[in-house]
């Protein structure tokens, strides 16, 4: 090759890694600017609505909805959260609806009427037996009240987006309730502005798969309220006078729905001029949808959305969003769409948020309300055995680590999508056995069922907070403040062993395969409470092996010998390994039985623990045990079993 050829070749690397800076930089550019127009339309443009409880619980157990997606909501708001855009702050949290906005809808017989669980059981097509009447209508009235609350806001200023990450019940009539609908929570809003003294038209652009019936029954006598539906199942023949019913045949897909919509809607909202639109954004309209028979697209969804919005900012109006239907796992993407949209003007897909499960998780936690999380279901009262406790000087704890509630604890693992996770591995009606009485055993247990009959124990957790001696070499006076793990079982019993999945040592059923969640969980209610790490003592070899990667064992010592032992037996096969350690098959260069004993293993959090972990005697005293372990030859594996 030539001189001047290299001098090209050198000249091209040094070009193309230029380009590629740029190409960085002008990422990096576009993501701070993305992020400044959603931190300026969060301060009064772009309002967001959503709480927990707007996940109805027992819907999972519908035959009507076998791929029911709870957590769309919260899927929105997660995702939105890592990418940096919201805040947990920024998330709105609607009171429930009262009975007095209620009334302005509902016939005070209907409202008692759905206090039944045979009721309530019509309605969301379940057996009576598994309707929690209370869970159910506390879901329904938290997010109408939800989309009370963002209709209030929207109309305050004309233009403003307000997105109620729920709600959107709009088969429910004046005396009848339907699919999945109890309370109307748009037609509740707008005769609860009516009472305030609003009098300006409004309009509601239902693009559910269904018929939007409730609304237009609710509104047939009053021409101020112009309903328009397009949709592909019909739910009533009713006649209304601003009403405007499209039905559209089986199949429709992305060319001939968006023709269809933009043909009819924008002419009827130019002369009706709304002040304020409600936008049912049902997404059972994708060809995904279990429950609808359209055919569109991601793509055309958005389009959809995103005409229906613009329509509205060119008329000045102020527009409030609702997600009614949506059951299919694709379904929450694309409400994430609109609203990243909304937010920063990007017409891209949501973007994957980066940084790995710690910073996810941490974004759930900046959501999480401390009083939501200390909260409780039941009312006070005092037992006879609490009342003894007091008198002899042991009064009953009534918090997991003196602060997380019963209600706290589930809806912790709710929103970290701990249950959500069990769903998708085939278990339905998790049940929560929360007992915080005694301070130093404080048990949470999970149980699930794949068929409504039987039921296992999925998850069981006994935690303390535990005050741990400062190591020797550690600076300080006050002792380490730590979250003790004092049982931890995450199993399946509806699994079996296999070749794949062998039997550990101490193992029952296979494991769930979820210790990595359970831990950050942990680690972020450390930060919360302060902690200063997570604490337990491996009773088996493949435990610590597992736990290696988010921890240390306190002591560097036994941290160093444990990386020898580590290195010396071969741990790809910790099955394996670990029955060898528990058969008493593995020896010392004496001849003496190697016996695994349990010792303090820690996971850092506060940034005094880590540095210890990171300082370099922590460091040196390690590896020394290290190599003074492998060269005096204090381990050695079985001939013939394991790999030297």
């Amino acid at each position: 090759m030539s001189l001047f050829s290299k001098s090209a070749n050198v000249f091209a690397q040094r070009l193309g890694s230029v380009s590629a800076a740029i190409k960085v930089q002008k990422r990096n550019k576009d993501k701070v600017e993305r992020w400044l127009i959603a931190r300026w339309r969060l301060l009064g443009d772009v309002g967001i609505w959503y709480h927990a409880d707007y996940a109805a619980p027992g819907l999972a157990q519908s035959a009507r909805l076998p791929h029911v997606d709870l957590e769309r909501g919260h899927k929105v708001v997660h995702a939105l959260e890592g990418l940096g855009l919201l805040w947990g702050r920024d998330v709105r949290k609607g009171a429930p609806i009262s009975l007095r906005a209620l009334l302005r809808v509902h016939s005070l017989e209907y409202l008692e009427s759905v206090t039944e669980a045979a009721k309530l059981a019509r309605i969301f097509g379940l057996e009576p037996q598994d309707v929690d009447v209370d869970a159910m209508l506390k879901s329904q009235r938290r997010a109408a009240g939800g989309t009370l609350r963002a209709s209030r806001w929207a109309l305050a200023r004309p233009g403003r987006r307000a997105f109620n990450l729920g709600g959107g019940f709009h088969h429910a009539e004046p005396d009848r309730g339907a699919g999945f609908c109890v309370y109307n929570d748009i037609a509740a809003s707008i005769l609860s502005l009516r009472n305030y003294g609003f009098r300006g038209p409004c309009a509601i652009v239902d693009l559910d798969f269904h018929q939007g019936n409730g609304n237009s029954i609710t509104f047939a006598e009053d021409a101020t309220v112009l309903t328009y539906s397009l949709h592909g199942a019909v739910w009533s023949d009713h006649e209304a006078v601003a009403d405007v019913s499209i039905a559209m045949p089986d199949k429709t897909g992305d060319v001939e729905y968006l023709a269809e919509l933009r043909r009819t809607l924008s002419p009827l909202l130019r002369a009706h001029r709304p002040r304020l639109i409600y936008y049912v954004a049902g997404t059972d309209v994708l060809a995904s949808d279990a429950l609808g028979d359209f055919s569109l697209s991601e793509q055309g969804v958005f389009e959809r959305d995103k005409f229906v919005l613009e329509v509205a900012a060119e008329l000045d109006a102020s527009v409030v969003v609702t997600l009614a239907g949506g059951y299919s796992q694709d379904s929450w993407k694309s409400t994430g769409r609109m609203v990243y949209w909304a937010l920063t003007g990007s017409t891209n897909r949501l973007p994957r948020a980066k940084g790995g499960i710690r910073k996810a998780f941490g974004h759930i936690a900046s959501g999480l309300d401390s009083y939501e999380l200390q909260f409780e279901n039941d009312d006070f009262q005092l037992s006879e055995a609490d009342l003894m406790g007091e008198l002899e000087g042991t009064p009953k704890a009534n918090r997991i680590l003196g602060y997380y509630s019963v209600h706290g604890v589930e809806l912790a693992f709710e929103r970290y999508g701990f249950l959500e996770a069990l769903r998708k591995r085939g278990f339905q009606d998790l049940r929560f056995q929360v007992d915080p009485s005694d301070p130093d055993r404080q048990r949470m247990s999970v149980y699930g069922s794949v068929d409504l009959k039987e039921y296992h124990l999925l998850v069981e957790l006994l935690v303390t907070r535990r005050s741990v001696p400062l190591p020797a070499t550690m600076k300080g006076d006050e002792p380490l403040d730590m979250l003790s793990i004092e049982w931890l079982m995450l199993q399946d019993p509806t699994r079996s062993f296999s070749e794949s999945r062998p039997r550990l040592p101490g193992q029952k059923h296979p494991g769930l395969g979820m210790v990595r969640e359970l831990m950050e969980m942990l680690y972020q209610a450390c930060l919360r409470l302060g902690l200063d790490g997570i604490i337990m003592h491996p009773s088996r070899f493949h435990i610590a092996a597992v736990a290696a990667k988010q921890g240390v064992f306190l002591d560097p010592a036994i941290e160093g010998r444990f990386r020898a032992l580590a290195e010396i037996l071969d741990t790809r096969d910790l099955s394996a390994v670990s029955g060898l350690i528990d058969r008493n098959m593995v020896v010392r260069s004496d001849g003496r039985v190697f016996e695994w004993e349990a010792e303090d293993f820690m996971a850092p959090v506060s940034t005094r623990l880590s540095d210890y972990v990171a300082s370099s005697s922590y460091r040196q005293a390690r590896e020394a045990a290290q190599e003074r372990a492998i060269a005096d030859g204090i381990f050695r594996s079985p001939p013939g079993l394991i790999s030297p």
